[in-house]
């Protein structure tokens, strides 16, 4: 039987966004990512797997460019998913 627990997190518009995300750390995304793609370079805010997941937060939520990443960093402030990198970083 399943049960509900309760959240400290904002609640989001998007349904389920944050039990997909914690089953992508779970299964160890980010660090394969980082692995696989490399050291960014030495200035860089952001790592390859957050560029990387800030696209898959922009497919769940329904975004269909990079510029939805902007609107969605407002709709997803304070979750897992947030901070989302600027779209001129993802590009």
């Amino acid at each position: 039987m399943n049960h509900v627990t309760n959240s400290e997190k904002k609640v989001t518009p998007f349904g389920g966004i944050n039990f997909i995300y914690q089953v992508v750390l779970k299964k160890g995304l980010p660090e394969f990512l980082d692995n696989e793609l490399g050291q960014g370079g030495v200035f860089a805010k952001y790592t390859h797997s957050d560029v990387v997941l800030s696209l898959f937060a922009k497919s769940l939520t329904q975004g269909t460019c990079l510029s939805d990443l902007e609107i969605g960093e407002a709709k997803l402030a304070g979750q897992q998913f947030s901070p989302l990198p600027l779209p001129d970083t993802v590009e």
